[in-house]
């Protein structure tokens, strides 16, 4: 998958209207969850991303923090604007995708890496 599928394939599963919204959208949760601590997953995982969209999912070596999925959703809703259910699905559809377009593998040790209140975002059945 190119980044470009990417990006249209959360535009798609988060019901967006434009390729802008959903490269925000992208930009946003990616960028939010790489200040989670994964334990290091997130660059094993961030390497099977598309390229451009795995650069996204990088602390730069800032220390990971321990965050609640709530607080995962705020920090993206204050980035994207919004509601609250329009920040929860482009979490849903970024991170469904990014599942999506990785080994079995690894999605499976990301998905074990994740609190559990944040592995609803991961599931690919979108409503």
């Amino acid at each position: 998958m190119q980044s470009d599928e990417f990006i249209e394939e959360v535009r798609e599963r988060g019901g967006m209207v434009s390729i802008e919204d959903a490269d925000a959208a992208v930009v946003a949760v990616l960028s939010v969850l790489a200040r989670r601590d994964l334990c290091g997953e997130e660059t094993k995982f961030a390497a099977q991303l598309p390229a451009g969209v795995g650069e996204l999912f990088s602390r730069d070596g800032a220390p990971g923090q321990h965050f609640s999925a709530g607080s995962f959703l705020d920090r993206i809703h204050q980035r994207l604007g919004g509601t609250d259910q329009e920040a929860n699905m482009a979490a849903r559809a970024v991170l469904s995708t990014a599942a999506d377009s990785v080994t079995d593998g690894r999605r499976a040790a990301f998905i074990n890496r994740l609190p559990s209140d944040f592995t609803f975002f991961c599931q690919l059945d979108m409503p």
